[in-house]
């Protein structure tokens, strides 16, 4: 499996991306919503072409196939690594591919990663950001370090997805 060593590469912009997509991985339970935070807060930040969103619901394998004709996907889980609560990893090879899951889910994005892979079916890059989960936090509220964190995660790739692809208002028309 290929993953990108800089968690937001430069691009050269003569080099045209037919398409980005941004997966925010999760659930509607409490500190599992990481991904799907980080989804809401770049939706409310406007559209840009050629960058597509979601938030997935616990995918599993079925993350391979929002990856279908995509150049650069980033993903974003919850994970449990016993970090402190909040912290943002960019999670390389080495910690996709330890024995224990670090997801929150079963058959999380390792292993549809993995498997994606394997049959040959990833993006030329993938970057994969963890979100560490609190776990004190139960229930369907988020902790507040999760919540930070996800904003400031948002930040990070709305300023990196400004320089690489404007949002549509941004352009100017001639």
């Amino acid at each position: 499996m290929h993953l990108v060593l800089d968690p937001l590469p430069d691009i050269a912009h003569d080099a045209p991306l037919r398409r980005i997509t941004i997966l925010g991985v999760g659930s509607p339970y409490g500190d599992d919503r990481a991904g799907w935070l980080v989804i809401e807060r770049l939706d409310g930040a406007g559209a840009r072409p050629g960058v597509t969103t979601l938030a997935l619901d616990r995918p599993g394998a079925a993350l391979l196939e929002h990856l279908h004709d995509v150049d650069r996907a980033i993903v974003i889980d919850a994970l449990r690594s016993g970090a402190a609560p909040g912290t943002i990893r960019r999670l390389d090879d080495a910690d996709l591919c330890a024995q224990a899951p670090l997801s929150t889910h079963e058959f999380g994005v390792a292993q549809a990663l993995a498997l994606g892979a394997h049959l040959g079916r990833l993006p030329p890059e993938v970057i994969v950001f963890g979100i560490e989960a609190d776990p004190q936090a139960t229930g369907a509220s988020v902790s507040a370090a999760v919540e930070n964190a996800a904003a400031r995660l948002a930040a990070r790739l709305d300023a990196y997805l400004l320089h690489t692809v404007p949002r549509r208002h941004d352009r100017a028309d001639c």
